[in-house]
């Protein structure tokens, strides 16, 4: 069984932008801490997995290709911070289309259990900054984290807030 950290990409490890302003981006820059946060979290055993919604792929606002060099910006800035991902996982439906990926629904936390194992679920988590990431959670029954400012809106019961990376860190004993 693996301990798995999954972790929501925009406004997680990356700024979080506007719809508009994800076209043509495809530089991606790590948010404060999170090199060392994650570095953390994989020398304490965590198998490190990115679940991302990417709905403006099928909304046309970003192209696969913006997508995959985003990816590659992201794998490699956290490369240079000593870092790397287990596997980087994407939901591209539009948010009209019912799909069995996009977060809170858990299909692409069971792809990364088909690909690389079983999940111990006393020891894994999910760290987002949405709603949905910790329905997700709720939804695979693992621990999930709040990352970034206290939520206005209401989130799963069980859900713990952690102001940054370092935090949940922390609060995780890695």
């Amino acid at each position: 069984m693996r301990r798995y950290a999954f972790l929501d990409r925009d406004g997680t490890l990356v700024p979080e932008y506007p719809d508009a302003a994800w076209r043509g981006r495809t530089e991606l820059l790590l948010l404060p801490g999170t090199g060392a946060a994650l570095r953390r979290l994989a020398s304490a055993g965590y198998a490190l997995v990115v679940v991302t919604n990417q709905y403006l792929i099928d909304e046309g606002l970003v192209t696969d290709d913006e997508y995959r060099r985003q990816t590659r910006s992201l794998t490699s800035a956290l490369a240079v911070e000593g870092v790397e991902l287990l596997d980087v996982l994407h939901c591209r439906h539009a948010r009209t289309v019912e799909c069995g990926c996009r977060k809170p629904a858990t299909g692409m936390v069971e792809e990364a259990v088909r690909r690389h194992g079983a999940l111990d679920r006393d020891g894994s988590f999910v760290a987002g900054d949405s709603p949905a990431d910790m329905g997700l959670a709720d939804a695979v029954g693992v621990r999930g984290f709040m990352v970034g400012p206290q939520p206005t809106s209401s989130v799963p019961k069980g859900t713990v807030w952690v102001g940054d990376l370092a935090t949940l860190v922390a609060r995780v004993g890695a």
